[in-house]
């Protein structure tokens, strides 16, 4: 779980960069899968989370997932 006082992280979407900006905006990851590439470890998984811009404009997002192919 990221959150305001647990750490930080910055999302960009559709040209607009997103952050935790108050206490009780979150990102919360959870890994669903791994699958070891040479010596990389790719992951995959679901997301989910509120998030502001810089103008305080919220975003939440309700069932995000990923998947990493490659670096």
């Amino acid at each position: 779980m990221i959150n305001k006082s647990g750490g930080g992280a910055e999302f960009v979407l559709n040209h607009q960069t997103y952050t935790c900006i108050r206490p009780d905006d979150f990102i919360k990851v959870t890994i669903t899968g791994t699958k070891e590439k040479g010596t990389l470890l790719l992951l995959k998984g679901n997301f989910e989370g509120r998030l502001r811009d810089r103008n305080g404009k919220e975003i939440i997002i309700s069932e995000g997932k990923f998947e990493t192919y490659s670096l």
